[in-house]
């Protein structure tokens, strides 16, 4: 697989940029005490820790929950820039990440969530 014009190397290529990376890392983060994936500090803790991650060279990409909430929490106030943060109470979290109509996604949400790294080949 050395050759850079073979049809594997082509596609590694070709996945690792459309797809920021085709080597996921996946950090699961699974919380034992009820809500504590709606913890405000926590959640601050994994976005500090996407932060870290994505100033290396080698990740191409990444996604987790805290990303999510703060998104979620945008488009719920308007799609305001500056509403793209963690809320500061487990209560605006809940209702930030539980607002999908199905209950087996919120379920899912809050009981482990994966948060995926991907590297470039």
């Amino acid at each position: 697989m050395s050759d850079p014009n073979s049809p594997v190397r082509i596609a590694d290529t070709v996945l690792g940029e459309t797809f920021q990376g085709n080597l996921p890392l996946y950090i699961a983060l699974e919380g034992h005490q009820s809500d504590r994936l709606k913890d405000p500090v926590l959640l601050a803790k994994l976005d500090r820790l996407q932060t870290v991650v994505e100033q290396d060279p080698i990740v191409g990409g990444s996604l987790s929950l805290a990303e999510y909430i703060k998104r979620m929490n945008r488009v719920m106030n308007e799609d305001q820039p500056e509403m793209e943060v963690i809320p500061d109470s487990q209560d605006l979290i809940a209702r930030t990440c539980c607002s999908t109509p199905s209950l087996a996604t919120r379920t899912i949400l809050m009981k482990s969530w994966i948060m995926t790294i991907s590297t470039p080949t």
